[in-house]
């Protein structure tokens, strides 16, 4: 249900893009976004992924009415990614925990270097994303019709996007725990029970 909620701006984008226009679906993700941080904030659950994405919606989302060209709409995906890319590194090298480890360190229970690998892993993996949405935005279909072309970047940022993240995920996880012993926090590790 969270993701549902998470992906309810782009998700009103592609409904109102295959109705009306760029522009029309452009103003209804940007009032969902900010309707969506509004109630997060009421509920006392906004984190740094949903202050991220409802700014960026709102300046592309911004530049893209304003100017009326798509472009910087379609760009935006990529430079949330990027800046997911950077503070994941700008925590590793100059905070006490990797951005990752503050995000999951809750649920998992890893060494120090796993948690560095893990939040490389997430940081790499949201720079090539970046660069994927630029291609499949502005080249993938580059010869159809600029609203055809939308129409397909959008449905490959509402149903791709996700389902390579997801994949992703759980293959990181699966190579993390072969790697690493991943235990639930409240699970005593081996090492514990030994001790014990």
């Amino acid at each position: 249900m969270k993701i549902l909620f998470d992906l309810l701006p782009a998700l009103l984008f592609f409904i109102v893009l295959k109705t009306y226009d760029v522009f029309t679906a452009t103003a209804v993700a940007m009032v969902a976004g900010l309707i969506q941080i509004t109630w997060l904030k009421t509920q006392n659950k906004v984190e740094i992924i949903h202050i991220v994405t409802i700014v960026m919606i709102v300046v592309f989302g911004g530049l893209t009415l304003y100017l009326q060209d798509p472009f910087y709409f379609k760009l935006k995906p990529s430079v949330i990614y990027w800046t997911f890319t950077i503070i994941l590194f700008g925590t590793q090298w100059f905070s006490a925990k990797p951005g990752i480890q503050y995000l999951m360190e809750a649920g998992l229970s890893l060494p120090p270097k796993g948690w560095r690998t893990m939040n490389t892993a997430w940081a790499l993996f949201f720079f090539v994303m970046g660069f994927v949405n630029i291609y499949v935005a502005y080249y993938y279909g580059a010869h159809l019709p600029e609203d055809v072309q939308t129409e397909h970047w959008a449905a490959f940022k509402l149903f791709g996007f996700l389902p390579i993240t997801m994949i992703f995920a759980v293959v990181l996880m699966v190579w993390m725990s072969r790697k690493y012993d991943i235990l639930p926090e409240d699970q005593p590790s081996t090492e514990d029970a030994d001790e014990a």
